[in-house]
């Protein structure tokens, strides 16, 4: 009997063990977790070099941007020295801007005097713009004498972010003259991105993120271009505005350190940069002495009450804003009645009464006049004005002489007449009575009863336009009347 061996087949499993697994799996994931580490460290570097390298664009660029306007601006500013209107100032509101702030949480800021132009001014076919009308029109041949209407550049942080703003005067859209006719200069002025109105045509400018109010911008003084000595004064938030100021009008260059922090994937990304730029500083901030250099550097509100310091001491004056382009000082103001006369030559030279419209006052009018350098005198009713261009010594005789003298006047309905002083024109000799022809009533342009001595109850104090002297034809003019003069 044969026996029979069967084939013996041996299959062998595929894959790994339990115990493969355990060794394996591990060494498998470290991998994948060192590739992925890689992965995010790589995007991570990418993503701090791209924002290194646009914070760094970000800051040469502001820099760029400071040393345009330092080299067009006409002077370094202590504070803004255009009024501002809400929501301008650096609150959002009416709040100043100070080149210097005790307040470490404000930090510095930049402020520029610029004068504006016809057009973008890195055109070289820019013109400057000139105030229309101070004093010559802007088709004349001289408005390039006018002064230039002049707006503030300022750059400050806020939230961490260096932003620039332009701040203009409440009238700048009419104040200029551009190609020869009353129109708005190229620049506007710019509020908070947020905020939106009248004085917002264009928005903040936002320049570099991540600037620390303390050390992420700082500003130097320098009183030449070569000069490594900064002033002190200039930057010192314990000196006064005034004090400062007069330290950057002898400052003619300005250093610039713009310095930034962000995170960015983890990592702080610090970029800084420097520029020094040199202003031409061939502007200097008006002083208030007078309505007029109120209303050209932009501080005009409207007609009211202002500070002026004709003479080295601050008074108040009232200022008409308006009538015949504004910028006149009310030097003189009385209620006539009856034959009451006026001025009298102590009323024109000292001070009395209370500054406000429709009340009796006076200023010592004939020495302002030569103070301010006035050229030109308004002489007001309640309804009506003359203007007369006088020198000082005929301002103070012109209400001081009884007699025939000869003036051009220039009135409210833009004629111009060669007139005479008739103090004795069929009204006794206390009437001054201004008239294209001496001995012709109806000619007269103006007429007050002289001093305190008049006569004439009908017209101690009034104006005709036309010098057509239209009381003589039975129109009258009886009643009280205010009276003024005012000067620029």
């Amino acid at each position: 009997m044969s026996s029979h061996n069967p084939t013996q087949h041996i299959h062998h499993s595929k894959g790994f063990t339990l115990v493969e697994m355990l060794i394996v799996a591990p060494i498998v994931i470290l991998m994948i977790g060192i590739f992925v580490s890689a992965i995010v460290s790589m995007t991570g570097d990418v993503l701090a070099t791209r924002a290194s390298n646009s914070m760094a664009y970000n800051i040469q660029d502001a820099l760029n941007r400071i040393q345009s306007d330092v080299v067009l601006s006409g002077s370094f500013l202590a504070a803004n020295d255009v009024a501002l209107v809400s929501p301008q100032g650096y609150d959002n509101a009416t709040g100043v801007f100070k080149n210097v702030n005790s307040d470490t949480s404000v930090g510095p800021m930049l402020i520029l005097k610029s004068y504006t132009t016809t057009i973008n001014p890195q055109n070289s076919a820019r013109g400057i713009v000139y105030m229309s009308g101070q004093p010559n029109a802007c088709n004349s041949a001289l408005v390039s004498q006018n002064q230039p209407l002049m707006m503030n550049t300022i750059y400050f942080i806020k939230g961490n972010t260096l932003w620039r703003r332009v701040v203009a005067p409440s009238n700048y859209a009419t104040a200029g003259c551009v190609n020869g006719v009353v129109g708005s200069p190229w620049q506007k002025p710019s509020c908070d991105p947020t905020i939106s109105g009248a004085m917002c045509p264009t928005k903040d400018e936002r320049l570099v993120d991540g600037v620390a109010p303390g050390s992420g911008f700082s500003i130097n003084y320098y009183s030449t271009q070569g000069s490594t000595t900064a002033s002190t004064i200039a930057s010192d938030s314990s000196q006064s505005d005034a004090v400062r100021l007069a330290a950057l009008k002898t400052a003619s260059t300005v250093s610039v350190t713009i310095s930034a922090t962000n995170t960015i994937a983890g990592r702080d990304i610090t970029q800084s940069g420097t520029i020094r730029a040199t202003s031409p500083n061939n502007v200097s901030p008006i002083a208030n002495n007078s309505c007029n250099s109120i209303l050209n550097s932009g501080g005009s509100v409207g007609d009211g009450v202002y500070s002026i310091n004709p003479s080295g001491t601050t008074i108040q004056a009232y200022c008409d804003m308006t009538t015949d382009g504004g910028g006149w000082t009310m030097v003189y103001q009385n209620l006539f009645s009856g034959n009451e006369g006026g001025p009298t030559p102590t009323q024109t030279s000292s001070v009395y009464g209370t500054v406000a419209y429709h009340s009796d006052y006076g200023i010592n009018a004939q020495a302002i006049y030569q103070q301010i350098g006035a050229t030109r005198m308004l002489i007001k009713d309640d309804n009506n004005w003359i203007k007369i261009n006088l020198t000082s010594p005929q301002f103070n005789t012109f209400w001081n002489v009884n007699g025939d003298t000869s003036y051009s006047i220039t009135s409210m309905n833009g004629r111009t007449y060669i007139i005479t002083s008739d103090g004795n024109h069929g009204h006794g000799s206390g009437v001054h009575q201004f008239a294209t022809n001496g001995s012709v009533n109806a000619n007269t342009i103006f007429e007050y009863n002289f001093w305190l001595t008049g006569q004439d109850t009908n017209h101690y104090w009034h104006i005709w336009p036309s010098a057509d002297g239209t009381y003589a034809v039975g129109a009258g003019v009886s009643g009280d009347r205010w009276g003024a003069i005012l000067i620029k």
